[in-house]
């Protein structure tokens, strides 16, 4: 009987000390980035350019707008490796001074890295070989060109993808 607690009460100190100090993930831990995007002009592509802008992921009916930013952040699927989204040039604005409700296409390729944080945050994905392709919608192209700034996606302080229109 005095083995048994004897036994009982070491394996259950054995068990506290494996237990972390709190299993909470805080707040400040790094999380899956979100893929940044900048909006330039097309005749001086070195000036940002505000942007009013619907973005629906192809399949979903949920969608953000944008409202006279120049950089937007959205998320990348973390199950697959690719993610499609159709971008809404100025959203139900038909006397926009340009591309009034104008979709395109744009399509995103990448590789999934799973990084391991704690047992607390589990895991957070990274991206890499990040690449792009566009298409029209119904209209003429919006979208003039899209250049990949950083093809590697650890983190969403900068952005990775430049818009030109």
């Amino acid at each position: 009987m005095l083995k048994n607690y004897i036994l009982g009460s070491l394996c259950f100190l054995l068990a506290l000390s494996a237990c972390e100090r709190d299993d909470i993930c805080a707040a400040s831990t790094p999380t899956t980035p979100l893929l940044a995007i900048a909006f330039f002009d097309e005749t001086n592509r070195t000036l940002s350019k505000d942007i009013n802008l619907r973005v629906q992921a192809v399949g979903s009916n949920k969608f953000i707008e944008i409202t006279g930013d120049t950089i937007i952040r959205i998320p990348l699927r973390t199950d697959t490796t690719s993610t499609s989204f159709i971008f809404t040039k100025n959203p139900e604005i038909p006397d926009a001074e340009e591309d009034p409700n104008n979709a395109d296409r744009v399509t995103f390729n990448y590789n999934l890295n799973e990084v391991y944080i704690d047992r607390a945050c589990g895991f957070k994905v990274t991206y890499a070989a990040l690449t792009s392709q566009y298409s029209a919608g119904n209209d003429s192209p919006w979208i003039t060109d899209i250049s990949i700034n950083n093809s590697t996606i650890v983190n969403d302080s900068i952005y990775q993808v430049s818009i030109i229109h």
